[in-house]
């Protein structure tokens, strides 16, 4: 007898299941065929906002030389050009110093040149080996190539060439984004 209540518990719950999937199907089956023919409205986006050449102060600027004008306005707006100052001086010697250090373990010359990059270009140095680097000491004075207010490439002479640095003014200090090698010719 408990044997035949639980087959008919079972098939109660198997009946109940195709019902509530039957009247599921219907239901979508009925909704398709009342709305299908219905008419559709289209939706008129809002119009664009007014574009300004103006620069958000509140977002940072990685422009370069002025851009092209578009129909709706310039692609960029460049910061203004700014006298070099002290500080982007000598964080570019004080990077070009530490990296130019081929002797040291890749640890000891990582914690030299993040003192002066950014977190994300730290991240970008751990794969170099410092016995690759191709010089052993700063041989002059950092050269401005451009200065704006908020970023500038500066290039620092070495015993084995020139080595170009990419800094941005963040958080009141000067940091080092990307470097480039030029080999002395």
């Amino acid at each position: 007898m408990r044997h035949l209540a639980i087959m008919i518990r079972v098939h109660a719950r198997t009946i109940a299941y195709v019902s509530a999937a039957t009247v599921g199907t219907l239901a979508i089956v009925g909704y398709v065929l009342v709305w299908r023919d219905a008419p559709v409205t289209p939706v008129q986006a809002p119009p664009p906002a007014a574009v300004t050449s103006a620069p958000n102060p509140a977002e940072p600027h990685y422009g370069g030389e002025t851009g092209e004008d578009t129909a709706d306005g310039p692609m960029y707006e460049p910061a203004p050009t700014a006298t070099p100052d002290a500080d982007m001086l000598a964080t570019a010697r004080r990077f070009a110093a530490a990296w130019a250090r081929p002797n040291l373990t890749t640890t000891a010359w990582l914690d030299g040149v993040s003192s002066c990059a950014t977190n994300d270009y730290v991240r970008e140095l751990e794969d170099i080996d410092p016995a690759n680097v191709p010089a052993t000491k700063v041989t002059g004075d950092p050269i401005v190539v451009t200065s704006r207010v908020d970023e500038a490439d500066v290039d620092v002479p070495t015993d084995g060439g020139t080595l170009r640095l990419h800094l941005v003014h963040l958080v009141g200090k000067w940091w080092v984004t990307s470097t480039e090698w030029n080999v002395a010719t």
